[in-house]
């Protein structure tokens, strides 16, 4: 909800079959508001606060945690350390290539494997999508091929694994948002590309306590 529109509150609430009776339901994450829209409908919401995150393993979740203002109660279990690999800009795409193989050879299925990128389409989500977004999005559950999608186009989705190839952002948006969608995505295995001195900007470190992989 943190994305929806103020003005597609009016077509929302005019579709309603019974609108005096009818409840509506809204869930809201400000930490991820990729598109800028923030609409705040005046309706008699009861506000409650949810504080526990059962998606993301600890691991996981204690990785992207220096993005959030306030920590959430990590639920999820345990998993293996978050990896980071460290690469040139220019080498971000091929380098996640690489993980995401990386991940079919260590016996992930391919359904259970994401590779999303912060900014430009993968060049396989570019030729998948040539051939019609129906098709694209099928896809996403026949299982036969890792699934390519920017981070904002996998807002909502999640996978077991995944791989976030950081390939710079999109201006107007900000940089910390993108990057906690794209990390909260993963379930269970997380392997994070791109150029140390960009996560740094956004404050993420590259630190000792997780497997890191540098790329010469």
């Amino acid at each position: 909800a943190q994305d929806f529109a103020d003005n597609w509150w009016t077509p929302l609430l005019a579709a309603l079959r019974h609108p005096e009776t009818a409840r509506i339901a809204t869930f809201r994450d400000d930490n991820q508001a990729v598109f800028g829209r923030l609409g705040r409908p005046d309706l008699p919401f009861a506000n409650v606060t949810l504080t526990k995150n059962l998606r993301n393993t600890n691991q996981i979740g204690n990785a992207f945690a220096p993005l959030l203002d306030e920590r959430p109660q990590l639920v999820g279990g345990d998993s293996p350390s978050v990896t980071f690999v460290s690469c040139a800009a220019a080498d971000v795409i091929a380098s996640a290539d690489d993980q995401a193989v990386a991940l079919l050879d260590e016996g992930w299925d391919p359904r259970d494997v994401a590779l999303l990128t912060t900014r430009h389409r993968h060049p396989v989500q570019l030729e998948q999508q040539s051939d019609g977004y129906g098709t694209y999005w099928a896809n996403l559950w026949s299982g036969d091929d890792i699934f390519y999608a920017t981070v904002a186009g996998f807002k909502g989705l999640e996978r077991p694994a995944v791989v976030v190839a950081i390939d710079g952002f999109r201006d107007g948006v900000n940089p910390r948002e993108v990057l906690y969608v794209a990390m909260s995505r993963a379930r269970d295995k997380l392997v994070v590309v791109g150029d140390p001195d960009e996560l740094r900007e956004v404050g993420l470190e590259m630190t000792a306590t997780r497997v890191i992989r540098t790329i010469q």
